[in-house]
């Protein structure tokens, strides 16, 4: 394959013949072992020679095993929040513990799952903490961790080859790791020098002159699945492979630039502490229609909010596009007849009427959210009575939070508009509710036109007092 790699992308031009082979004389690798000795030796058993261009794929494992990357078991002392992990993933406890602080963040765990984001930035399963295909002791207790720098482990191979033998290569680190989509595991590059490790195709011609918009080819990874094929998973002891017919990128482009960033990670749920930071009321949005399922996830999941009794006194009308504006303009003159009762300006007034019907008949959805004491305990005298009616107004307000919540998680904007409270009759004729739903909110709904203002918030220190006595 010959690539010319500019600074913004790589241009490929395949060959049609390519050439892998599995290194004989390969030894059991120790801690300390010099690699690029171990290398070449193996080269000259299989009576081979590097040349310009060629790229070497070394397993993982050897890697780890050099660089000393053993960890005995019975030195670990897991923390309690590795303690209960364990019992739910179903792992040693120390294992775990080892898991966890090779990692930033767990993504997901079931019994026997357990994936994580590993400090290199790969989403892996164990973050590549492993027992095979390591020599154990007596009580099966020692583990491997992945290198410390695969990149830069390649980057120091890649010279002292060089430095020995004249030929410039590619060098790769393979190891095994899982898809969320697809079973079964396939080899990828976690650590590259000398290659095109992420081809950028976009603005190329395809068979039929159309430009490619978004096509990005993983290189590395291709390469690194193949060598794969060669080297096994179990115990065929053939752990660096020799590639040739695939002429390298110049550039410096790694292993670490396979990595999707997080931000634009569309599988990888944000954590509830960044849900919750990132997000704002937005009240402006984009044409876009949203999809009535859509919709639906939002109020499924306000329905998991917590509730007085278990009473679920919400109540919710989806409205669409003629009864957001009757709605819209009923609420309008509504709100011109308190304001002209308060003697305000005749100009303001129109202009907020305005901005109201605006505000309400631009969302592409609205869900009126209502309460309904139907269900609720009674009380004959006032101030339980008051109190029983204050917990559905609570209960309801968590289920307007859960939608906020997750229309932030589907990607949309959302607004709460409390202007129904004012006029909650106009609200329940003009939609014709039932006389027990009592108009609370209205949820403006679509696809953010904008980020949102930046918020203020009161210094904890201002609205937390600690009793302790």
């Amino acid at each position: 394959m010959n690539m010319h790699e500019s600074p913004s992308r790589t241009i490929l031009a395949p060959s049609t013949v390519a050439q892998f082979s599995a290194l004989a004389g390969v030894p059991l690798v120790k801690p300390g072992d010099d690699l690029a000795e171990i290398i070449l030796a193996a080269l000259t058993a299989s009576n081979e020679k590097l040349r310009n261009d060629d790229v070497l794929i070394i397993a993982q494992k050897i890697v780890s095993k050099a660089q000393n990357r053993l960890v005995r078991l019975d030195t670990v002392i897991p923390s309690p929040e590795a303690e209960r992990l364990a019992h739910d993933v179903n792992k040693d406890a120390r294992l775990v513990e080892l898991i966890m602080s090779e990692s930033t963040e767990t993504v997901r765990y079931r019994r026997d799952v357990l994936v994580v984001a590993h400090r290199l930035g790969f989403v892996i399963a164990n973050a590549g903490v492993d027992q095979s295909n390591v020599e154990q002791g007596a009580s099966d207790d020692v583990a491997l961790l992945l290198p410390e720098d695969p990149d830069a482990t390649c980057a120091s191979l890649r010279e002292t080859l060089r430095a020995r033998t004249g030929a410039s290569v590619g060098v790769i680190i393979n190891d095994s790791h899982g898809r969320a989509f697809r079973n079964g595991t396939v080899g990828v590059a976690i650590g590259a020098s000398g290659v095109a490790a992420l081809a950028d195709l976009r603005g190329a011609p395809d068979l039929f002159g159309r430009k490619l918009h978004s096509t990005e080819v993983a290189i590395a990874d291709e390469i690194a699945s193949a060598a794969s094929l060669l080297m096994g998973q179990a115990g065929e002891g053939r752990p660096i492979v020799l590639a040739r017919g695939l002429a390298t990128a110049r550039g410096d482009r790694t292993a670490a630039d396979l990595v999707r960033p997080k931000a634009i990670d569309l599988f990888r749920p944000a954590s509830l502490e960044e849900t919750l930071k990132r997000r704002r009321s937005i009240r402006r949005y984009t044409a876009a229609p949203i999809r009535e399922t859509a919709i639906m996830r939002l109020i499924e999941a306000a329905i998991t909010a917590p509730s007085a009794h278990n009473r679920q006194p919400w109540r919710f009308v989806l409205l669409k596009d003629a009864a957001k504006t009757r709605l819209a303009q009923a609420m309008a003159e509504r709100l011109r007849e308190d304001r002209t009762r308060d003697g305000h300006d005749p100009i303001i007034i129109d202009q907020d009427t305005a901005r109201s019907i605006t505000r309400i008949t631009s969302a592409p959805a609205a869900i009126l959210v209502c309460l309904s004491m139907e269900d609720m305990d009674v009380y004959l005298d006032r101030r339980r009575a008051a109190a029983e009616r204050q917990m559905a107004v609570q209960s309801t307000a968590m289920a307007m939070q859960n939608i906020l919540l997750a229309a932030h998680a589907e990607g949309l904007g959302a607004s709460i508009m409390c202007a129904p409270l004012f006029c909650a009759d106009t609200v329940r004729d003009v939609l014709s509710l039932p006389a027990a739903w009592e108009p609370q909110a209205l949820i403006t709904l679509g696809y953010p036109a904008n980020s949102g203002r930046p918020y203020r918030r009161h210094p904890i220190q201002d609205v937390v007092r600690i009793v302790d006595v």
